[in-house]
């Protein structure tokens, strides 16, 4: 017997009319209900229909204008049977334990001049005049392209992640106190790590995948993933070399180490495998 559809509340609307971006291959229920009790019953009327290729919906609903709640049936990704760990930094947003760098696009430092710029119109300015106004919009708006930017990129990349992978395999970070860094803060607000984390995890959900939390106490960086030997490391310090005489990108020994941890998890076992320290 079928399973019954999956649907997830993408929009609530309290107008008569509305506008969706629909994907492909999703089905959209419109479930209309009225918003204040009603004189004569009224059965609550559903709306389904299926769309194929990205497009926008237009639509009006007349029984109940005061209240409507969309749902969207969310189709499960095909599974790959893929384990993937992911180190998160600021020189690659991610590293895969496969090697694959996703790169880091610093929106924040490419848009630099156009904020100092438009920061300094707008010093000079009266304050509430009409020229006031209209530059504190045009500094409003570089501060959404890099918004709207940053966020396109970690779609794109979180997207592919759930698409090749059954497991992802994380670190819990503590993203406030990281931000609490001077040095860092700033680099690691452009990376958008709070984003990154809340789209893998309604990702996972959607598409039927399983995320996993590793400790933020868990030594990833420091722990030789060939032989379990922990070393200190510098941040400056961007090759792990262990006296095993393993030799390895720091990032990639500690996706590849977090991605040993999840499996872990997964099999049962709440303990990391003992580490000997150098």
């Amino acid at each position: 017997m079928p399973s019954a559809p999956r649907f997830v509340l993408l929009h609530s609307l309290h107008t008569q009319q509305g506008v969706l971006r629909l994907f492909s291959q999703m089905t959209l229920r419109l479930i209309v209900k009225p918003a204040f009790p009603l004189r004569k019953k009224r059965s609550v009327e559903t709306h389904a229909l299926r769309l194929s290729g990205a497009k926008n919906l237009h639509f009006a609903i007349a029984p109940f204008p005061r209240f409507s709640a969309c749902e969207v049936e969310q189709a499960l990704k095909p599974s790959t049977g893929n384990v993937v760990g992911i180190d998160v930094g600021i020189k690659d947003v991610i590293v895969t334990s496969d090697n694959a760098h996703s790169g880091a696009p610093r929106f924040t430092y490419k848009y630099q001049r156009q904020l100092k710029k438009a920061g300094r119109k707008l010093s000079k300015k009266k304050k509430g005049s009409n020229g006031w106004h209209k530059q504190r919009i045009v500094l409003a708006k570089i501060h959404e392209k890099i918004a709207n930017s940053r966020k396109d990129f970690l779609h794109k990349l979180t997207t592919k992640l759930v698409s090749e992978y059954d497991v992802i395999c994380v670190e819990d970070l503590n993203v406030a106190g990281i931000l609490k860094n001077r040095k860092l803060s700033k680099a690691v607000a452009d990376v958008g790590i709070g984003e990154l984390n809340r789209q893998i995890n309604y990702k996972a959900e959607w598409y039927g995948k399983t995320v996993v939390k590793i400790s933020r106490w868990y030594p990833s960086t420091k722990t030789c993933s060939a032989c379990g030997k922990i070393r200190e490391m510098k941040l400056s310090q961007r090759t792990y070399a262990c006296e095993c005489g393993l030799v390895i990108d720091r990032d990639l020994n500690a996706a590849i180490n977090i991605k040993t941890v999840g499996e872990r998890q997964l099999s049962g076992a709440t303990n990391p495998p003992e580490k000997v320290a150098a």
